[in-house]
């Protein structure tokens, strides 16, 4: 009787395995050898695409002539750079660190903290502690409930903002 039981569960065990193999990974090796065919007729159909582009850019090419005057046109010297920027733009767009500091204002406006992290959300925008602000050369130093400390890098100062209820 025992050997009668062990056939048994031996075919029983054979049977699950067997039935795994057909649920779980049968199906998903047909999926994956289906998506390669599709694949592989996908990248067919993109190689035909460019080499069908690329017969009529022969057809109808540039002759020597047209390569010649772009060679020259491209070795020309430009009279003026335009990508170049006038100095009074330069001097407009450039503004000290006291101007930088003077013109930035930080709003405060929620508190946010989790299990493991806490964020402030200054000007509509989402920071924790360390990050950059959008304003250039400003980073979050520290946050509480109450306020947030903003580090200035380039003067080393700290400046303390409360937190503003924007619903008021």
């Amino acid at each position: 009787m025992q050997n009668r039981q062990t056939i048994i569960v031996v075919l029983a065990v054979i049977a699950l395995f067997y039935g795994l193999y057909e649920v779980v990974l049968s199906k998903s090796l047909k999926a994956k050898a289906a998506n390669s065919g599709q694949l592989k007729q996908t990248m067919q159909d993109a190689v035909r695409n460019i080499e069908t582009r690329l017969a009529s850019i022969a057809k109808t090419g540039i002759g020597k002539k047209e390569e010649q005057y772009i060679v020259r046109r491209i070795e020309t010297r430009w009279e003026a750079n335009p990508f170049a920027v006038e100095p009074a733009i330069q001097k407009a767009l450039t503004r000290s660190s006291a101007e930088m500091k003077k013109d930035a204002s930080f709003v405060y406006s929620a508190y946010i903290e989790t299990s493991k992290n806490k964020a402030a959300i200054i000007n509509d925008s989402e920071y924790m502690e360390g990050d950059q602000l959008e304003t250039v050369g400003y980073y979050l130093k520290r946050i509480t409930p109450k306020s947030v400390i903003i580090l200035h890098k380039a003067s080393k100062s700290e400046t303390e903002i409360l937190f503003t209820d924007k619903g008021d």
